[in-house]
């Protein structure tokens, strides 16, 4: 499907990609092109991570076979733009023994610049809840929104 297409054509032919996702317990998001898989598990359980890569990998594989069946092609030369983001909070940070998740026999790669963004909304929202009590709740509703440009 050309991109002369447009995007509603192709997001209705890639719904099935959903059905295979939620057969693995798993979320998608899609935008454009892009496909996310998301769920939410405990990191400091060993044995559910486990479990958890396993299933992504499961379900990675089955949208793989689904896509060359539909005549689709997954980007494995796009490395780059494949990532795991694993978010926890700095109470929950025993994830050093997560392996890599693996997509076409290839580790993919942990996204660690989200670390950074959320330092950045931590310090901002702190710096929020030390003013709120002089705010009307719109104007605090307000700066938690806003967005930079």
């Amino acid at each position: 499907m050309g991109q002369s297409q447009g995007p509603i054509p192709f997001t209705i032919y890639t719904l099935p990609i959903v059905d295979i996702a939620r057969t693995h317990r798993l979320n998608v998001h899609f935008y454009a092109d892009d496909t996310q898989l998301y769920m939410a598990f405990d990191p400091t359980d060993h044995e559910d991570t486990t479990s958890i890569l396993t299933q992504v990998e499961n379900c990675i594989s089955n949208i793989r076979i689904w896509m060359v069946e539909n005549n689709l092609k997954l980007n494995d030369y796009k490395r780059i733009k494949t990532e795991i983001l694993i978010l926890t909070s700095k109470l929950h940070r025993p994830i050093h023994y997560i392996s890599q998740v693996m997509v076409g026999g290839i580790p993919i790669a942990r996204n660690n610049f989200v670390k950074h963004i959320c330092k950045a909304a931590y310090f901002h929202l702190h710096n929020i809840s030390s003013i709120r009590n002089c705010l009307l709740k719109e104007s605090a509703i307000t700066l938690v929104h806003v967005r930079y440009q």
